[in-house]
């Protein structure tokens, strides 16, 4: 029933931030229209920020459960690999989703735009330095309150990760 309990928690906090990052989007929705291929990226990097969190936070959940990680928050070989690892693949994965937007948008409309390339770069490396220390940290945190990491990150890290994408992808545009 414990188990049951903190995973209907954890969908309960995804549903309503869900809602909250839907919102956000609507009201984004005109000025992430300034560039049409940013709506072909949205839904590859939506998915991609929770598919990265979620590995990375499933091992550092599997690495406290067998005890070759200690619940502290303190920096070390294991956590700055888990945050490099997801750096890197959140880095190569944008530069594909650049490429496959640059290359649908020139298949649509004819025309070729560069700044998607930047656009998904940079969004990506803003939301993964802000979610990825998120992650680790609540990760840690859980378990640290006797809470299965298992049983919530998935949630957290879906909600977080949509609200954060979305932010970051509007940062980017205007960095660009």
């Amino acid at each position: 029933m414990k188990r049951f309990n903190q995973i209907m928690l954890a969908e309960s906090l995804s549903i309503f931030g869900g809602s909250l990052a839907g919102f956000l989007l609507t009201g984004l929705a005109h000025k992430l229209e300034i560039i049409p291929g940013v709506l072909i990226l949205l839904p590859g990097f939506l998915e991609m920020r929770g598919n990265i969190g979620g590995s990375v936070s499933a091992r550092i959940s599997s690495a406290l459960h067998i005890g070759t990680q200690k619940a502290e928050f303190k920096i070390n070989k294991r956590i700055t690999k888990n945050f490099l690892v997801g750096m890197t693949l959140s880095i190569l994965v944008s530069l594909i989703l650049g490429l496959l937007a640059i290359l649908v948008e020139y298949i649509l409309i004819k025309k070729i735009v560069h700044t998607l390339m930047f656009i998904s770069i940079i969004a990506a490396v803003i939301s993964n330095l802000i979610s990825l220390p998120l992650v680790i940290f609540l990760t840690i945190y859980l378990y640290k309150k006797n809470l299965d990491p298992d049983n919530f990150m998935g949630a957290i890290i879906t909600t977080l990760g949509d609200i954060i994408s979305i932010i970051s992808l509007y940062i980017a545009l205007i960095i660009v």
